[in-house]
């Protein structure tokens, strides 16, 4: 029983350590957030978020959109946002 114990323990800080590192841990799935936005433009002119799922993103564009998942703590790069973008045909 004390080994079972200090196992829960020993996972539960695991866990916690997880959380902490990366907050979306809990995120990977079904509660994403979601923006779309339009294909031309900057600024977050037109963006929408959508929290039920990917597919009324998709179903809600009247236009070229741009879907993607909303990310808490992007990857930067000397402080700054950016992106890296591959278009495939």
């Amino acid at each position: 029983l004390g080994e079972r114990n200090g196992l829960r323990l020993e996972a539960a800080e695991a866990l916690s350590e997880l959380h902490r590192s990366n907050p979306q841990s809990g995120v990977d799935g079904t509660r994403n957030v979601w923006l779309s936005k339009p294909s031309y433009g900057s600024k977050g002119i037109g963006m929408r978020l959508f929290n039920d799922g990917v597919s009324r993103a998709i179903a809600e564009s009247r236009a070229q959109r741009v879907v993607q998942k909303y990310i808490e703590r992007p990857l930067l790069l000397r402080g700054h946002k950016f992106d890296m973008r591959c278009w495939a045909l």
